[in-house]
């Protein structure tokens, strides 16, 4: 209760500090009161806002992509005219958010369990607390790939469009979602109270199926396209 009250009235540029240096120290505080409604919050109103800004500033559809498919131009115009329309991109935006929220009670989930088997003493909220904190590396991580994109002018959605084993891959394993295990390890051995090497085995474990998910689902998405009717 005392490190909670500390965290509390920790000023925000502290936090921020100890984010980065020392997150053993935030994760402390979901021993006793774990909370995540305000990362929540944080988390729903930056993916908003990235979904908004990535959509309108680079085109959620081009007229070009929409013509592959079909030689009607006046119907390839009305199509752009929709899914470009405000009101589209902020319906997205919202479906966006809410997808995301679902990956991490999901993801928090599957941690609970492994903690659970691992001998971990643990509640299910502390969990999510644990992930949603964690998230902010990945949230980091997506606010510098738009700046990218917008710099260079070049939609992320095109890189997901033509994916590859090596694409699933790297998505797995790049910088933020590295940082965002190690994140996951501090959490979960601070809060349950299991050793690190037990919290690293956990994080690989749902790495692992994770990346295999995004093989698996891959793997389908090039069958079906095999299979599909050429014009």
């Amino acid at each position: 209760m005392e490190n909670e009250i500390k965290v509390e009235k920790m000023p925000l540029g502290e936090k921020i500090k100890k984010f980065f240096v020392k997150p053993s120290e935030l994760f402390a505080q979901y021993k006793e009161t774990p909370k995540y409604g305000k990362l929540f919050l944080i988390i729903g109103i930056v993916y908003f806002i990235i979904t908004i800004v990535g959509r309108l500033a680079l085109g959620a559809i081009s007229k070009e992509q929409l013509m592959e498919s079909t030689q009607n131009a006046e119907a390839a115009q009305i199509a752009v005219n929709l899914t470009n329309s405000p009101v589209f991109t902020a319906i997205i935006a919202i479906f966006a958010v809410i997808g995301v929220y679902i990956v991490i009670y999901i993801a928090s989930f599957v941690y609970y369990l492994l903690v659970k088997l691992f001998k971990g003493n643990i509640k299910y909220n502390q969990m999510v607390s644990i992930y949603s904190l964690s998230y902010i590396a990945v949230l980091i991580g997506s606010v510098i790939q738009l700046l990218y994109s917008l710099i260079a002018k070049k939609p992320s959605a095109d890189a997901a469009a033509a994916a590859t084993a090596t694409d699933v891959l790297i998505k797995n394993l790049n910088l933020f979602g590295i940082w965002q295990m190690v994140l996951l390890v501090f959490g979960i051995s601070e809060v349950s109270e299991i050793s690190k090497k037990k919290a690293i085995i956990i994080v690989l474990i749902v790495w692992v199926l994770a990346l295999g998910l995004g093989l698996l689902m891959l793997s389908l998405g090039n069958s079906l396209k095999s299979i599909a009717p050429t014009a």
